[in-house]
């Protein structure tokens, strides 16, 4: 099992960046969505 991220909210918010580079999409739309 992996650690745990020692910055939580930069952690999830380089992945959400990653995928929405991925998909071709709007960044902070995709962060948004989440929250």
């Amino acid at each position: 099992m992996s650690e745990t991220p020692k910055n939580m909210a930069a952690s999830l918010r380089g992945r959400l960046t990653n995928r929405a580079r991925e998909r071709k999409e709007n960044a902070q739309l995709l962060m948004t969505r989440y929250v």
